[in-house]
């Protein structure tokens, strides 16, 4: 594969050694939560398999962190059931479900040392004191966490340790399911990109149980089994982060996780999971998409390809043959990529992505005449509803 067409952000393959997970430890069936009149979670049902990283994606208010809280016990169903290893935890208190929560806030004491932290859970679970120094030791080793820092007060720590902390507690008692609510959300990018491959590995060695909520599309990709995109308290699409990336049921999905380019047609013709369509409102036709769901000639849809899937051709190449005639707006080097931005049809803008040492591109400017196509199988085509 060239470098124009890898995608453009890291993607977990949703699979451990051993294959897919199967066995259900936890279970949320047609759970609704509100707030007075306002319906945070609506009917929301979803399986959690042992060892999975199960991600909740989304945007601001979508209900993510108000399904963890629900699960977590912190928040009261207004319907449904939550079901830890087939028994049903609904309506027991955060401290009897044995699972452990990570805030985004940390929530570390600031009056303990790091050890004192660490330790809690075991002493509020009636665990003597060698036994729960030995655990926090173990623990805080695991999580990288130098040995000379075990008795200092979390204010003298970064927020990449303190992050480490908060997880070794929520993690010392061997909880059944690990809840995290945005935990990396306030770190700096890099320190944040570092701790999601760390995370990433310790839970595979561990083949800990996780529950992760976040709004960032990259950290769910790298980090996730598999991913529930949530909107108004709901699931768009629940899959492996290859298949939501690659193959995204609807135009939120799309336009959520990653960048694509849109364009709205009309079908002319199909012919299995192949359909040729036209742009609306525009005269000429022949372009192609895969299809899956959209049954006949003459529907409307929306045309949806990822930027690093279209390509480019410049000078006599740009004439003709498939695809779209477009003329370049803008040219961006961003390091390991050229990001192209495009005008097709005189109104649409279009991004490409290719390696910075692409030979079609060398020369281009703004108002440069270029011809965009792309491989069938690689665009798809999405209801417009």
């Amino acid at each position: 594969m060239n470098d124009a067409a890898k995608p453009a952000l890291a993607i977990r393959t949703g699979a451990g050694p051993a294959g897919p997970r199967t066995e259900v430890l936890l279970g949320v069936e047609a759970m609704t939560t509100c707030y007075g009149d306002t319906v945070a979670v609506q009917n929301l049902s979803f399986e959690v398999h042992r060892g999975e990283f199960f991600t909740l994606l989304g945007p601001s208010g979508c209900g993510k962190s108000t399904t963890l809280m629900s699960i977590a016990g912190f928040e009261r169903p207004t319907a449904g059931r939550v079901m830890l290893a087939g028994r049903d935890v609904t309506t027991d208190p955060p401290d009897r479900r044995g699972m452990g929560v990570v805030f985004q806030s940390y929530a570390l004491f600031p009056h303990m040392s790091v050890m004192q932290n660490v330790m809690y859970p075991l002493r509020m679970r009636d665990v003597d004191s060698a036994t729960a120094t030995r655990r926090a030791r173990d623990v805080l080793e695991l999580v990288e966490l130098d040995e000379t820092l075990h008795h200092t007060r979390p204010a003298q720590l970064s927020g990449g340790q303190q992050q480490r902390v908060a997880l070794a507690r929520a993690m010392v008692f061997d909880p059944a399911v690990l809840l995290m609510d945005e935990p990396l959300a306030a770190l700096d990018r890099r320190l944040r990109q570092t701790l999601q491959f760390q995370l990433r590995h310790l839970q595979a060695r561990l083949e800990t149980t996780v529950i992760y909520v976040t709004h960032d599309q990259e950290e769910a990709l790298v980090l996730s089994d598999r991913i529930g995109v949530m909107r108004d308290g709901r699931f768009e699409q629940v899959a492996p982060p290859r298949e939501l990336y690659e193959r995204p049921r609807n135009a939120f999905v799309a336009n959520f996780l990653g960048n694509s380019n849109r364009l709205p047609v009309a079908v002319e013709q199909r012919e299995g999971t192949l359909a040729t369509v036209r742009a609306l409102g525009a005269t000429g036709g022949g372009l192609q998409a895969s299809c899956e769901e959209l049954p006949s000639a003459e529907e409307e849809a929306l045309l949806v390809i990822r930027p690093e899937r279209v390509k480019i051709a410049t000078g006599a190449r740009a004439d003709g043959g498939g695809g779209c005639a477009a003329v370049v707006q803008d040219v961006a080097f961003l390091g390991d990529h050229l990001r192209i931005e495009t005008r097709i049809l005189d109104e649409h803008v279009w991004t490409v992505r290719v390696a910075p040492d692409h030979d079609e591109v060398a020369e281009l400017e703004s108002g440069s005449p270029v011809r965009l196509s792309w491989r069938p199988e690689d665009a798809r085509l999405l209801s417009l509803r």
